[in-house]
């Protein structure tokens, strides 16, 4: 006897409602050789799933968990054994073999970064941590990008066992100065009063509108 057609539907909605997001870090942005990202997640089924990440010539710790029914957020570390352009950070979400949920971010791996900002390493090596009653300041390559821009907005976060995707609070240009030879610039922009702790920053260094370089960090 096949399972009733409400049994099917029932399974079927608990995994489409599951997911399992890459929460800080945005496509295109720089990332060092060793780095902490987290993943939310939310099984909306009544049994155990495998949570998992996995990057093209990266080491990942822990290589996979287990995780409950509900949501939660898990940090995995990623080594990776030199630097490159385009990997792809993913993250599955599985039960059995039947996949629940996941996401994926195309980074660039590795120093020197075209773009840099003056910040405070955080302890935990997540994100670099910035001071939001100070002044930014910071560094690019100009023969990569002309041009900078900053993005501050609330970060992808679970709320109440949902997703609640990224707001955009804040954008403006950069005042941007280059050397004589026109090969290396600072890039500054006054105090961000209406940053709040928590929040993201984004610094994205761009070549006549396209995108070439981002960079994150997090307001304290």
């Amino acid at each position: 006897m096949s399972d009733s057609p409400d049994t099917d539907y029932a399974t079927l909605s608990a995994a489409s409602s599951s997911s399992a997001p890459i929460t800080d870090v945005a496509g295109g942005e720089c990332i060092p050789l060793v780095r902490t990202i987290t993943v939310g997640y939310r099984n909306a089924t009544t049994s155990n799933a495998n949570l998992s990440v996995s990057c093209g010539g990266a080491g990942v710790t822990p290589s996979s968990v287990t995780v409950g029914p509900g949501s939660g957020s898990q940090p995995f570390i990623l080594t990776h054994t030199g630097p490159g352009m385009g990997h792809t950070i993913n993250s599955l979400l599985m039960q059995g073999g039947t996949r629940l949920g996941g996401d994926s971010v195309l980074v660039n791996v590795g120093n020197p970064c075209p773009l840099t900002i003056v910040a405070i390493e955080d302890a935990a090596g997540i994100l670099p941590v910035v001071d939001r009653t100070a002044a930014l300041t910071g560094t690019f390559d100009a023969t990569v990008g002309n041009r900078i821009m900053l993005l501050v907005e609330d970060p992808v976060k679970m709320v109440n066992g949902k997703v609640q995707h990224s707001k955009l609070t804040f954008a403006d240009p950069a005042t941007v100065n280059l050397d004589a030879g026109m090969i290396r610039g600072t890039w500054s922009h006054p105090i961000i009063t209406s940053a709040r702790p928590g929040q993201h920053l984004r610094v994205i260094l761009t070549d006549n509108g396209d995108v070439k370089a981002i960079i994150r960090a997090v307001f304290r």
